[in-house]
């Protein structure tokens, strides 16, 4: 199953989705905490942007680099996302 991750930045809330097969033998927060890693190593990580009012965009998944001194949080949800893999 793919767990929904939030990635809270001071311009706006993107949207993530991590396998959590890889995960499943680790403490919670190991998902957020690796991500966390991922963008403070300057990794592309694919998202979708978060609309205004909480809900999805159309618009396809796309590669970001974020700017690790503009991530506020990034949070772990259980929506199972539609059309990613």
């Amino acid at each position: 199953m793919n767990i929904e991750v939030e990635i809270r930045t001071i311009t706006g809330t993107w949207i993530t989705f991590v396998d959590d097969q890889e995960f499943k033998d680790r403490e919670p927060g190991a998902i957020s905490g690796n991500l966390r890693d991922r963008i403070k190593a300057g990794e592309p990580i694919e998202v979708r942007a978060e609309s205004s009012g909480g809900r999805q965009q159309h618009s396809p998944p796309h590669m970001a680099v974020f700017n690790p001194g503009h991530v506020v949080a990034v949070v772990e949800g259980l929506r199972r996302p539609r059309g990613w893999r």
